[in-house]
């Protein structure tokens, strides 16, 4: 027995001698977040002409900056949000934090904040939210010299720094960010539902509605003969002789290819937009028809509800550059309020239903008020040649009992016109569960269907 305890002894003694460091790292944690701290600080600050910046918005597309920091916490900003942020200068302070994430937080009001403020009057944002931005970011790839990526730490948008060159620090000054237009300023700026540019006698097709804002990637589309084809590609901007897109991965077309989009530029006149591509310039401008259209898509769109017994919703129509033009979310039947829109085939047996579905006053379900039937016996009524799609009114199907009568003022009125426009149609298929339904007559109409 006392063997044994001098055997423990032994050990506690020896243990409590030893010299050797059993911590895992070198540093104690304070050390080591100071570390990192000092290697974000010394990345940003010594950007020698700062730093060229895209920053995503949810409500409002991706917006470009330039950022100059300096090692008192100081940051000197330029922004192509509008006329004055892009040509005055704003200086505001910034910290580089330890939260949950090594964080980057702009603490003072300044142009970026702009992008978040929640007083429509000041940047024109929506009430309590602005454009969805972020003005506190955290580190999400800082790995290489040139290019730091960050994530919002409240909405999770992104942002990109690039360090810029000299050429383009001089641009920046000189106001070449005004009127600085990018891919997303195509959607609100040409109406057309489809915006395209023809260079060398080929047409191409910027496939806008799949542009991934957080990625900053863009599809092109074009025709080889009957053959589709498609590119995507990310893109970055810089301001080397004017706003350049250029694409990360070159669009090859035969002979032809396409990097860069050159002085990519807005005239207010004419609502056009125009750039260079290798030398040759081009316009971009609205179609009011689409490169592919799938003469099948109208059958498919509706067969694809019809025989899983369901139907198509949508939020509301989008009518030249406006969201439910008819103010569709203002409905409210004794205390049932708006939900969506219905496009439910087969509904009665030989008609189709096209109907507002309601949420009722405890905010437990949906239901159905009333609604208007859409005939599609035969079906041709319904879906024509050429890939449109018309609908033909059939008149107020009793949903409940009695049925409920629709106001006379009621804006489903006006949706029920826009849907039976005389033009039709065009579907557009985006996945097996949506489709976007665009005007045949100027394509500046459509909606976004999803599948029940």
């Amino acid at each position: 027995m006392k063997n044994i305890i001098g055997f423990i002894l032994g050990v506690i003694v020896f243990s409590a001698c030893s010299k050797t460091n059993d911590r895992a790292f070198d540093q104690s944690p304070d050390q080591r977040v100071k570390a990192v701290l000092d290697k974000y600080q010394k990345q940003i600050e010594g950007a020698q002409y700062g730093w060229m910046a895209t920053v995503e918005t949810k409500l409002a597309g991706n917006y470009i900056f330039h950022f100059k920091f300096s090692n008192d916490n100081r940051v000197t900003m330029y922004s192509s949000f509008d006329s004055t942020a892009s040509s005055t200068p704003k200086e505001s302070s910034y910290r580089l934090k330890a939260l949950q994430q090594v964080s980057l937080l702009f603490d003072t009001y300044s142009y970026i904040h702009l992008l978040s403020d929640p007083d429509p009057s000041v940047a024109n944002g929506e009430l309590g939210s602005g454009y969805g931005a972020d003005f506190e970011y955290y580190f999400d790839d800082a790995s290489t010299t040139d290019t730091i990526k960050l994530v919002g730490r409240k909405n999770g948008t992104h942002a990109t720094l690039i360090r810029a060159t000299q050429q383009e620090a001089l641009a920046v000054q000189n106001k070449q960010l005004a009127g600085a237009y990018r891919f997303d300023n195509l959607n609100a700026n040409i109406l057309n539902y489809w915006k395209q540019f023809t260079i060398a006698g080929t047409t191409y097709e910027m496939d806008i509605y799949a542009i991934n804002q957080m990625r900053d990637s863009v599809t092109i589309s074009w025709k080889n003969g009957t053959a589709l084809q498609a590119h995507t590609a990310g893109f970055k901007y810089n301001l080397n002789g004017g706003l350049n897109i250029v694409l990360n991965k070159p669009l090859v077309n035969g002979s032809a290819t396409i990097s860069e989009f050159k002085n990519v530029t807005f005239n207010t006149t004419t609502s056009q937009f125009t750039a260079t591509i290798n030398g040759t310039a081009i316009t971009f401008a609205g179609a009011i028809k689409g490169i592919n259209i799938d003469n099948n898509a109208p059958t498919a769109w509706r067969d694809a509800a019809r025989n899983l017994r369901t139907f198509w919703a949508a939020n509301w129509f989008h009518v030249n550059g406006v969201d439910d033009p008819h103010n569709l979310t203002s409905i409210n039947v004794n205390g049932y309020t708006y939900y969506y829109l219905m496009y439910w085939p087969s509904f009665g047996g030989n008609y189709d239903l096209f109907g507002p579905a309601f949420l009722d006053p405890t905010q437990s379900f949906l239901d159905l008020l009333y609604g208007y039937a859409v005939f599609n016996s035969p079906i041709s009524n319904i879906l024509g040649t050429s890939g449109v799609a018309t609908f033909v009114n059939g008149g107020t199907p009793g949903l409940t009992s009695p049925a409920t009568p629709i106001p006379a003022n009621s804006p489903f009125f006006n949706a029920r016109a826009q849907l039976r426009i005389p033009q039709g149609y065009y579907l557009v298929r985006l996945d097996s569960e949506t489709y976007d339904m665009v005007s045949a007559n100027d394509a500046k109409a459509w909606i976004t269907w999803y599948l029940q």
